[in-house]
């Protein structure tokens, strides 16, 4: 393989770098400040980054290494440096602006100081989270499971106010709020158990308001079944809501604007809450698939092994690392699954804006499919082309990531 000769530095000094206890080989957690994304090295792959004290030139630095290893160390070195990790004398930029590294579906507006919001809700979050809580939560959800068996046909006659609701402005306001208090249930059991909350924020997701909370630290946790109480804190929290809305619609005068409010907020939370857990959704319901099953990063893992199984999909490279021992139905699965959803979703969003714009002309209509299309396909191709430079190599590679 022809390789490039280019500039390489040392590791930036502010990298946060922590063992990863997770793993028994001595793998190594690399957090970026700058970016908040988190990487994980094999001790080996880390060893030899360490290793740079100087800035040199690759050529140079590649000639310590018999010619196997200098075309794994190579890639090595083109990927790090390709996320900015190591120190080359430029300045490091927050984000670069190009095509590939724009997200279309998730767009950032305004972060918060996450220890003054922590501060503020722990009042309410502390007892929340506790064991008196959850037998409450699971009494309150049985009582409401019950009510709606019970009702028979009165329930979900309910739904018809779907077909005439006309208060979403006020739906849209709250379901902005209740993502809030989802994503600080994440930020405050995460702080619980020692975890660090680097950032909480409001953001665009899919065109709406909406929040987040970067708890990646909650990877540091050894205790899987701590991580897993942390990906569904959310949730919890969201549980709440829905039978509060429930309490409410139960209590309130019928078709009065109160009752039509709080039973679309239930029933849109619930729906939230059934796509959260979803695992195939890169939600709450997929982090605690990749925490049982202990698993960092499970999306670009089982793509990368059926991009490998479907030779068409990566012709000319192979697997940087191969697949660990007794995942492999498990990534096999999951990749098929997402990939079957997507198109589902796809299809889904389509008949929807062939519904909601039915009285528009059908040259807009098409248009807007074609932009959503349009977005998604370019999404899906960045996705495509960073597994494959993520996970596959050109040659034989002796260097995991």
């Amino acid at each position: 393989m022809e390789r490039e000769n280019f500039k390489i530095g040392p590791l930036r000094d502010d990298l946060e770098v922590r063992i990863n206890e997770q793993s028994n080989k001595g793998d190594l957690f690399v957090t970026d400040p700058i970016t908040s994304k988190l990487f994980t090295f094999p001790k080996a792959a880390y060893q030899i980054l360490a290793s740079i004290e100087d800035a040199v030139d690759t050529d140079e630095f590649l000639l310590q290494f018999k010619e196997k290893e200098a075309e794994a160390v190579y890639l090595l070195l083109k990927q790090v440096t390709a996320k900015s990790l190591l120190d080359t004398g430029e300045e490091i930029t927050e984000k670069k602006f190009s095509l590939s590294s724009i997200n279309f579906l998730f767009f950032k507006l305004v972060k918060f100081d996450p220890t003054t919001l922590l501060r503020i809700v722990s009042p309410v979050y502390k007892p929340l989270f506790s064991a008196v809580s959850l037998m409450l939560f699971i009494a309150l959800s049985v009582y409401v499971v019950s009510k709606i068996t019970l009702s028979g046909a009165h329930f979900w006659r309910n739904f018809e106010v779907f077909t005439y609701f006309g208060s979403w402005l006020w739906v849209y306001a709250l379901l902005p709020i209740a993502t809030l208090f989802h994503e600080l249930g994440h930020a405050f059991v995460c702080n619980k158990y020692g975890g660090k909350v680097k950032e909480v924020g409001i953001a665009l997701y899919i065109g709406q308001l909406s929040a987040y909370a970067n708890v990646t630290d909650a990877w540091f946790i050894k205790n899987k079944w701590q991580r897993i109480k942390i990906a569904l804190a959310g949730v919890f929290v969201e549980g709440y809501l829905a039978i509060i809305a429930f309490l409410v619609w139960e209590n309130s005068i019928p078709f009065t604007v109160e009752s039509q409010v709080s039973f679309v907020f239930f029933v849109v939370v619930l729906m939230r809450i059934l796509m959260n857990i979803i695992p195939v959704l890169r939600l709450d319901g997929y982090w605690v698939l990749c925490d049982f099953i202990e698993e960092t990063n499970l999306r670009h893992r089982s793509m990368a092994y059926l991009m490998n199984w479907l030779p068409f999909l990566a012709q000319g490279f192979r697997l940087r690392q191969e697949p660990k021992q007794g995942l492999t139905t498990v990534y096999l699965v999951f990749s098929i699954a997402s990939f079957f959803f997507v198109i589902l979703a796809m299809m889904s969003m389509a008949i929807a804006v062939l519904r909601f714009f039915s009285d528009v002309n059908s040259y807009v209509q098409y248009s807007l499919i074609f932009i959503l299309f349009s977005v998604l396909v370019i999404s899906f191709y960045n996705f495509y082309r960073t597994i494959l430079s993520d996970y596959f190599v050109e040659s034989l590679a002796d260097v995991e990531h």
